[in-house]
């Protein structure tokens, strides 16, 4: 008789919004760290390096703007950063989903 071990299947986990928040949190200020001094001035460092926190933000930031908020509070962090990055002037290359997404959110947050 074989040996056979159970093993439970691997479950996909999504990172909540909290999670996702907080881990743009940390880019952002990661990249505030890297790029700014206690001055307030740009720090020049090289492109490559420079890229790796720009990156990271990034990331981040498309993580949460594209997940649904499903409450008042989680979309009010998300108006917040669409302010913050400036996503409203078109900088990034998704803002129309951004914007869709939010809008989305509203009429969740609104009607349930």
């Amino acid at each position: 008789m074989a040996d056979t071990e159970l093993q439970a299947p691997r479950a996909t986990v999504t990172p909540t919004f909290d999670k996702l928040y907080s881990d743009y949190r940390r880019a952002k200020a990661e990249f505030d760290l890297a790029f700014y001094t206690a001055e307030g001035e740009g720090v020049s460092m090289p492109e490559e390096q420079a890229s790796v926190f720009a990156d990271a933000q990034y990331h981040a930031c498309m993580a949460v703007m594209l997940t649904p908020a499903t409450n008042a509070r989680d979309l009010a962090k998300k108006l917040e950063i669409f302010v913050d990055e400036d996503i409203f002037e078109g900088t990034l290359n998704k803002t129309k989903a951004i914007a869709m997404q939010l809008a989305m959110d509203a009429h969740e947050v609104a009607y349930g």
